[in-house]
């Protein structure tokens, strides 16, 4: 399967509440109050039954291929089965999971409580450590999932990181280019060639600070599963340290706790520790390539630039170091 498009912000859904509410009673007799979500590319609503936040609805991007919807929802099935918490699709009254409205793509799933770890302002070696455990549960669980869908041409699949990169250079403020020259020339030189020789599976691919949620010191969930890919299974831990050093005062410290919490349930061979300081600032260069990207094409859009500040400061603290 082959993803053509590399930005998909003019594509993405724009439902009204009514609308959307009226799908939901209609055909999931499902009732409630809606509240919007943020994302990338896709419509999200947040539903609330009786006073409490109980479903969320995903309305996908028009360009999203529903074999892609199917395997967010079979790998969800999978790990919730496996133990790991995560949202699982709602069927409708006929039940179908997917629907199709408009050209686009209208799911519902379980809403799963938790604080999300993007609104820890100073996260403890405790809590980086279970978010790495927690992710080596996930690249454990994932090991036996196979899916057709997985194996796409996604921008955010690290395999394609050379090329997103190198596209949207001359989006990045002129100043900051030389950060992410540093990210393309350790892709290009040790990650690049490397490649090949990396274990692969199906991985999650975006386990960064909003989409995992916590209690305390505690993970409590993964969210959001619209990035994974069949790549290399390091860059699981990958994604997870470079947004788990966003905003702490000593990054170098996070991507530590978080890797020695994955080891513990996920051991590394000497190559994917070898590599995995560069495929850090590989995710952090690639994401601030496609804000930069994607806030030229739709500039009054705040989430798409969300995380850009702080992704910066680590990538200028992992050259220093």
């Amino acid at each position: 399967m082959t993803e053509t498009s590399y930005s998909t912000v003019a594509d993405r859904p724009r439902f009204s509440d009514a609308v959307v509410g009226g799908i939901l009673h209609d055909v999931y007799e499902i009732d409630g109050d809606l509240h919007g979500l943020p994302s990338e590319r896709d419509q999200n609503f947040r539903v609330a039954v009786g006073g409490s936040p109980r479903y969320v609805v995903k309305v996908s991007n028009a360009t999203e291929h529903p074999q892609v919807v199917d395997l967010q929802c079979r790998a969800m099935e999978h790990l919730s089965a496996a133990g790991i918490d995560c949202p699982v699709a709602v069927p409708a009254t006929d039940g179908q999971t997917v629907r199709t409205v408009d050209g686009h793509l209208f799911w519902v799933l379980t809403f799963l409580p938790g604080e999300l770890m993007a609104r820890r302002t100073e996260r403890s070696p405790e809590l980086l450590h279970a978010f790495g455990a927690f992710l080596g549960r996930v690249t454990h669980a994932l090991a036996d999932f196979e899916h057709p869908a997985a194996e796409r041409d996604l921008q955010w699949d690290v395999t394609r990181s050379g090329d997103v990169m190198s596209r949207y250079l001359p989006d990045v403020d002129e100043a900051r280019q030389p950060l992410l020259e540093v990210a393309l020339q350790g892709f290009t030189e040790r990650v690049a060639p490397a490649l090949p020789s990396l274990p692969r599976s199906v991985i999650h691919n975006d386990a960064n600070d909003h989409n995992v949620l916590i209690d305390g010191d505690a993970i409590t969930g993964l969210i959001d599963f619209g990035d994974m890919v069949h790549s290399v299974t390091i860059n699981e831990l990958a994604v997870g340290c470079a947004y788990a050093a966003l905003g702490q005062s000593d990054p170098l410290a996070a991507v530590r706790s978080v890797t020695d919490g994955y080891a513990a349930s996920a051991p590394l061979s000497d190559l994917e520790r070898e590599l995995l300081p560069d495929l850090v600032r590989t995710r952090l260069a690639t994401s601030v390539a496609i804000s930069a990207h994607q806030h030229a094409l739709e500039p009054h859009n705040a989430y798409l630039t969300v995380s850009e500040e702080q992704a910066w400061r680590v990538l200028g603290a992992l050259a220093d170091g």
